[in-house]
């Protein structure tokens, strides 16, 4: 199922798609995004909880600063890197693996990233390059569980060192990525659940879906 004009005007109470700025499509069995970039001044979306598979055809969304695409069933998040006034991602629980599309979301403050397959420690650099992210939650993603829930042997080590970062472990189990650059961002924290990079990062492990 394609979302269309119709769908947008009716869910907005509208006539005129380019007046909608805030839009909810949840629940409607969409595959695919449709017409959803018709409405071009669009500032808030969410289409959680449908079948969506891609998110390309956001691009004409320049001013889009918060989008939910939360239980779909999305594998990559490509598209999202032509938003790039995006304040506010939650793409949690989906098939996401790679966070690339990500590095262009200079803006964004709040990343939703929980219940996705992440499992590849170099992805967690891309994260290290979003200068104004202040809250993410990253937990139920395999890279995540690396480092909560069982010792770490020298076979994960190696992992992380290829890919060009160093990990490690506290006694009160929270994990430590030590970039080349020299900043610090703590994974995961068993005892607080927060962490920080140099800007001052938190993390948390629950879940924001709607």
């Amino acid at each position: 199922m394609s979302i269309t004009a119709w769908d947008i005007k009716e869910a907005a109470f509208t006539s005129d798609i380019k007046e909608v700025e805030e839009l909810i499509l949840t629940s409607k069995g969409a595959t695919d995004v449709g017409a959803v970039a018709q409405a071009a001044n669009l500032r808030s979306l969410s289409l959680a909880f449908n079948a969506l598979t891609s998110l390309s055809g956001l691009g004409g969304l320049g001013r889009l600063q918060s989008l939910n695409v939360s239980h779909n069933q999305l594998a990559s998040l490509k598209g999202v890197h032509l938003l790039t006034g995006l304040a506010t991602l939650n793409a949690s629980h989906n098939k996401v693996a790679s966070l690339a599309p990500l590095s262009a979301l200079t803006q964004l403050t709040d990343l939703w990233l929980q219940n996705n397959a992440v499992a590849a420690p170099p992805e967690l650099r891309v994260l290290a390059g979003l200068s104004a992210l202040q809250r993410l939650a990253i937990g139920n993603n395999p890279v995540a569980k690396v480092i909560d829930g069982r010792p770490v042997d020298e076979q994960d080590r190696e992992m992380y060192r290829a890919g060009g970062v160093a990990v490690s472990w506290d006694s009160a189990g929270g994990g430590f990525v030590q970039y080349p650059s020299g900043g610090l961002m703590l994974i995961y924290s068993r005892s607080t659940g927060a962490g920080c990079l140099p800007h001052s990062l938190a993390l948390f492990s629950g879940s924001r879906d709607t």
